[in-house]
């Protein structure tokens, strides 16, 4: 509020309103503030962000995953700043990288062919079925994460 206008708010507060009723006004608007105040305190627990949801240091997500300000989806880890679902450990020594067309990034152990985009595509392709289909491939050769206990 500038200055002027507080100057004429309290002109005109003074000129038609008694002390007590002035007094009344202000005892009033404390209990008000500490009523407001008590009614949303400052450590009031804030509720957890869901998958794809921003989220930051402050804004905690349920999964407790927040990768690249994006809440990742339960069982999903943060890679190089991208919410990916972990591949199997044991089903083949390649990790095929799935990028559906939702954004869903999936982490496949295989034991195709590498070179193979077709052999990729037929990994990829039903995996992504749910995600709006597939959007892109890629694979990695002998990954230690996919390699057997």
């Amino acid at each position: 509020m500038g200055s002027v206008r507080f100057d004429r708010l309290s002109m005109r507060m003074a000129a038609t309103t008694s002390r007590r009723q002035a007094l009344r006004l202000l005892a009033g608007s404390l209990v008000g503030g500490v009523v407001v105040g008590a009614a949303s305190p400052a450590g009031a627990k804030q509720r957890c962000r869901r998958p794809g949801e921003k989220c930051d240091e402050g804004k905690l997500c349920c999964t407790g995953v927040c990768c690249g300000e994006v809440c990742c989806a339960d069982g999903q880890v943060c890679q190089s700043g991208l919410c990916v679902t972990p591949p199997p450990p044991g089903a083949g020594p390649n990790r095929v990288i799935c990028i559906c067309g939702d954004g869903t990034v999936l982490n496949i152990c295989s034991d195709i062919d590498c070179d193979s985009g077709l052999a990729q595509d037929t990994v990829c392709g039903p995996a992504c079925a749910p995600h709006l289909g597939e959007s892109a491939t890629g694979c990695l050769f002998a990954d230690p994460v996919c390699a057997a206990p």
